[in-house]
């Protein structure tokens, strides 16, 4: 269950006394400076459920020294508070006109180095940090954030503590995004690096995987705003995501269910998804809603 790690109004307490996990999220980077806030909703919670966290998707760690500090004082409070692992996007975010600026295979390589070090700080840990597959393309079709989305961008990304953590609707919304962008006529100099791929080509990813991000998206995003994609959806009929579920899905593998609520502090498409899972044989003792 994910929920604000700032508010844990969010929390369902059904989901706990089932024992199942809990994925706290910091959104904008101005909420590391409430890291202290972070960390006594923890002490609380981590003795309740399994515990993954997922770092501010807009903190740009690679480049900002003041936030990559706080990453590893994200990662210390993980490790504190007996976490299994930490989530991180690349979050290197940029506007599609500005994409002929930036070499991603250079900054893949500065990625990696950074990953490195992350690596020799949990040596002789048991926490992971999962480096999070993106779209090709930012929902609004306005941004990027590419560095990390066929599974070629993830073949260096190799280290004992570092992985991978996989998302079904950014994978689905990248293969989406790159057919209709490759047959439609979006000008090359909007779109990051564009590769084919099939589906279950991300199997190849499977030995590497920490941690699964699971819902559905709809919309293709295009730039520039041509059109939008919108995930946190629960799956339904589509095949393919039981398609990556069935390859992708093990035994000691977690998983968090990135599902979009009309209101977090009464969690409706939660347990639909955990249905959904459930009737796939996916998950142990599933049930729909009490």
């Amino acid at each position: 269950m994910p929920f604000w790690g700032l508010d844990v109004g969010q929390l369902d307490q059904r989901w706990l006394d089932r024992g199942y996990g809990v994925e706290a999220l910091l959104f904008r980077a101005d909420e590391l400076r409430e890291l202290a806030v972070l960390d006594r909703n923890l002490a609380a919670v981590a003795s309740e459920a399994p515990l993954t966290m997922h770092f501010p998707m807009d903190a740009n760690y690679l480049e900002d020294r003041w936030i990559r500090d706080r990453l590893y004082e994200f990662i210390d409070i993980a490790l504190r508070r007996g976490a299994r692992g930490v989530v991180v996007h690349s979050n290197y975010l940029i506007p599609v006109e500005r994409l002929h600026r930036h070499d991603f295979a250079s900054l893949r390589e500065r990625f990696l180095k950074v990953f490195g070090e992350v690596d020799e700080h949990l040596a002789g840990t048991d926490l992971w940090l999962g480096v999070e597959n993106m779209p090709l393309v930012g929902d609004l079709g306005d941004d990027v954030d590419a560095v990390f989305v066929y599974p070629s961008d993830f073949a260096d990304l190799r280290f004992s503590n570092v992985g991978i953590t996989f998302d079904f609707a950014h994978w689905v919304g990248a293969l989406e995004s790159t057919h209709e962008a490759t047959r439609s006529d979006v000008p090359a100099d909007v779109l990051p690096p564009v590769q084919h791929c099939e589906l279950l080509d991300a199997t190849v990813l499977r030995d590497r995987l920490k941690h699964l991000h699971f819902g559905a998206v709809s919309g293709v995003a295009l730039p520039v705003r041509r059109s939008q994609a919108r995930g946190g959806e629960v799956p339904g009929d589509d095949v393919r995501y039981s398609a990556l579920a069935q390859s992708l899905c093990g035994a000691g593998l977690t998983m968090s269910l990135e599902l979009a609520e009309a209101d977090y502090h009464r969690r409706v498409n939660l347990w639909r998804g955990l249905d959904w899972l459930s009737t796939r044989g996916l998950v142990a003792g599933g049930q729909a809603v009490p």
